[in-house]
């Protein structure tokens, strides 16, 4: 690990280094500084030398006072025609139960209509459920698939029809992919 130059008193255009602090968890030397907004903010002293921080962030915001070009415009004609309203729907929409490819293993899938809560970076939100096409066409047609047994699919896993499906055990399952090995 390299020697750490004492950066305090060091002065930029747009910020004063003012005192050492602890080291970070990637044990780096961590540098008091204010900006010449007069807002202390802290940073490495990596990113001082290198010049990669020159403030605190206020100069990556608009300044006050700042009008954009186009404030008061109106927006163009054609937009307006062409803009989503609300109650349409999208022209990529796919009800309930339509199949469509997902991922790099190419697999179908259908929506059904289910929803879940999920929660991601403190934020809830419902999302469709999804399922295989081939367990949507076998509820939908059939019913419940029942607990420990799986559909079985001869066909292809592009052509998914009620007649290529069958139901088996998971035992049976692990035979028959043995057998396509």
């Amino acid at each position: 690990m390299g020697k750490v130059i004492d950066l305090t008193g060091f002065k930029i255009d747009t910020l004063e280094v003012l005192e050492r602090k602890q080291n970070n968890k990637h044990n780096r030397a961590v540098w008091l500084c204010r900006c010449f907004c007069g807002k202390k903010f802290t940073t490495e002293g990596l990113q001082i030398n290198s010049g990669k921080t020159k403030s605190c962030g206020c100069l990556n915001h608009f300044k006050k006072g700042y009008e954009p070009y186009n404030k008061g415009m109106k927006r163009g004609s054609v937009s307006e025609k062409t803009e989503f309203k609300k109650g349409d729907t999208p022209q990529n929409f796919k009800g309930i139960g339509t199949p469509r490819v997902v991922g790099s293993r190419k697999e179908v899938v259908a929506t059904i209509n289910e929803t879940e809560t999920r929660t991601r970076r403190g934020k809830t939100y419902t999302v469709k459920k999804r399922t295989s096409y081939a367990r949507y066409l076998w509820m939908e047609n059939i019913g419940e698939i029942p607990k420990g047994m799986v559909i079985y699919n001869h066909g292809s896993k592009e052509d998914i029809q009620l007649e290529n499906l069958e139901i088996i055990t998971r035992a049976e399952l692990v035979k028959r992919n043995a057998k396509r090995g």
